[in-house]
């Protein structure tokens, strides 16, 4: 940590967010969404569930 390393995860872009709210929104799947916007569905199911909190 002392050479300046970022440590965690990499942040999700805030448009990705509302795009993943958005598709949800309208009944999409967890797993298709992932393939829509070209990422893991473990992300995608991380900030739904933050956004539901």
């Amino acid at each position: 940590m002392e050479r300046g390393v970022k440590l965690g995860r990499r942040p999700v872009k805030a448009s990705v967010e509302a795009r993943k709210r958005d598709l949800r929104a309208e009944g999409m799947e967890i797993l298709k969404i992932g393939r829509t916007l070209e990422i893991g569905a473990s992300v995608v199911q991380r900030v739904l569930a933050q956004a539901e909190l």
